[in-house]
């Protein structure tokens, strides 16, 4: 059972709220039933989780590992910025991507860096992070248990 502290780097206030309520729901007793059903009628294992924490930063910082997901939101930031980062090889990274161009270039540039990384389309759909969700608690789970509650 993990304890998934997420951090966001997010400028855009109803990207915020999209990823705030996905956050509550995934934590909350729906979504425990919702697997419990999956589980029981198609043998839908999910990674198990007891909670989620989500924190909204729109300043950028390192990506070294203190938070188990980051979250960045490429149109809100310039490649300058993100190359100035350091983001561990270890740390979970879900760019989140309207499919400009530019955007495209920054994703790139950050595939060079990090092994973990997956993407988003933005607007946000909740089945799209649901499945990211559940790629990064299954490999959280495959690494060990030094994340455990």
């Amino acid at each position: 059972m993990y304890n998934i502290s997420v951090l966001a780097f997010l400028k855009d206030v109803n990207t915020e709220r999209a990823l705030r309520l996905f956050c509550e729901r995934f934590d909350s007793a729906e979504h425990a039933l919702w697997e419990k059903g999956m589980r029981l009628l198609h043998q839908y294992h999910a990674a198990r989780h007891t909670g989620v924490t989500l924190a909204v930063s729109s300043a950028l910082q390192h990506m070294d590992d203190r938070h188990d997901i980051y979250v960045v939101d490429l149109r809100e930031y310039g490649e300058e910025e993100l190359d100035r980062l350091y983001i561990a090889k270890t740390c979970e990274l879900i760019l989140l991507t309207d499919g400009a161009t530019e955007t495209a270039a920054k994703f790139a540039a950050l595939q060079r860096r990090t092994p973990r990384l997956l993407c988003a389309r933005l607007p946000l759909v909740s089945y799209e992070l649901e499945c990211l969700m559940q790629a990064i608690l299954s490999r959280l789970e495959q690494n060990g248990g030094d994340r455990e509650a």
